[in-house]
């Protein structure tokens, strides 16, 4: 059973990585020096995330969303070494692996053989067709 306050939608998940990414120049000083500061914050969407894969019966969602939560673990590694903007990067590629893994079993993907013999591949959502 979950401890949130909240639904734990996508939308929270992603709200928590956005606050996330704010530190240390969005939060105040009360949010830097206050339980639970940075970690806290790294745990909560570890925590999240892990909350979905349990409830997920989808196992291609789950797959990315413990792709996601990996690199939230390796965000949360570089943050405390001090390298802040590659952890940030990182966090904002574990934001689009959750979009995208919200997504991932709504696809047909097939693959098309391309100019020089290359695997093309290509991905049909419900609402329209993309490219990858």
């Amino acid at each position: 059973m979950s401890t949130f306050d909240d639904r734990n939608t996508l939308e929270d998940i992603l709200g928590s990585i956005a606050f996330t990414q704010g530190y240390p120049d969005y939060w105040s000083e009360d949010e830097i020096n206050r339980y639970p500061r940075l970690t806290g914050a790294f745990l909560e969407i570890h925590e999240r995330i892990s909350d979905k894969i349990s409830r997920t019966r989808n196992r291609i969602r789950a797959s990315w969303f413990a792709i996601a939560r990996d690199q939230v673990n390796e965000a949360e590694r570089l943050y405390l070494a001090g390298k802040i903007d590659e952890g940030k990067d990182l966090l904002f590629r574990a934001s689009d692996q959750l979009q995208q893994g919200n997504k991932a079993h709504r696809r047909r993907t097939t693959f098309v053989i391309g100019e020089g013999g290359l695997d093309v591949q290509r991905a049909k959502d419900t609402k329209a067709e993309r490219d990858w």
